[in-house]
This record gives C-alpha cells, structure tokens and sequence, in this order.
C-alpha cells in the first residue's frame, strides 16, 4: 500500500472592515491544501512567500477562495512551508527540496490518472459481461 504524500496547508482568515480595520471574522478561517501550488513555483518565488502579503494572497487567488470572500483577508503559510521542508528560514529551502516535492506531485498526479483508468477498464468489462 503506498504512502500518502504529505500536504502543505495554508490558512485562509477573512477578515471584514470594522472602524476602518480589518478585523477576523467569525466565521470563515479555513485550511486549504497548496502543496501543488508550491510545487509549481520556482525557488525564489517560494522562498519569497510572507505570511499576510502579497505573494501568499496569490494562493488564496489560484485556490478559489476569492470566490466566497470579496473583503481583506489573511493567508498563512510560512510555518507550514518550514515545518514540511524541515528548515527555520524560508531561505534554506533548496532546490533539491523542492524539486523532490515535484516529483512527489507527479508521482501522485500519475497514480490517479492510472486508477481513474483502471476503473473505466473494470466499469467496461462488467458492462460487457466479461
């Protein structure tokens, strides 16, 4: 039985304007997996990712989170990064890291492209009574 690969977990916490602050709301604060996010970055862009900027609002985006939230809102992401590369700084993550979490993702890609034609070749052969 093989392994499942670990996941990269953002957070996503909505926020709404309240005296003109961006204030977290109750409801709303979600995990969302961008491990294939991650792994579709170069380097230097993922080494670049800061907690409640810019760049890791781009995952938000790419998640489809946007779609459910029009205001101010906060991503997180940095802790889960170093805690899965195993490093204390953004900067120390390398390109062996990352291009072993590629190769995990195509790895993973590859699998369910075969069992998802496994399963048509078994929903085949019953139709057919063989």
């Amino acid at each position: 039985m093989q392994q499942e690969q670990k996941r990269i977990m953002a957070r996503f916490r909505p926020q709404a304007w309240i005296r003109d602050e961006a204030t977290d709301i109750d409801d709303g604060q979600s995990d969302f997996d961008v491990t294939r996010l991650i792994a579709a970055m170069p380097l230097r862009e993922l080494q670049q990712l800061e907690d409640d900027e810019f760049s890791s609002d781009d995952l938000a985006r790419r998640a489809g989170l946007l779609a459910r939230h029009s205001g101010p809102f906060v991503v997180e992401v940095e802790d889960a990064l170093r805690a899965y590369f195993g490093v204390e700084t953004m900067a120390e993550i390398t390109q062996s890291q990352l291009n072993a979490l590629k190769r995990a993702c195509a790895g993973e890609q590859d699998n369910a492209f075969r069992l998802r034609r496994r399963r048509r070749h078994s929903m085949r052969r019953s139709r057919s009574g063989v």
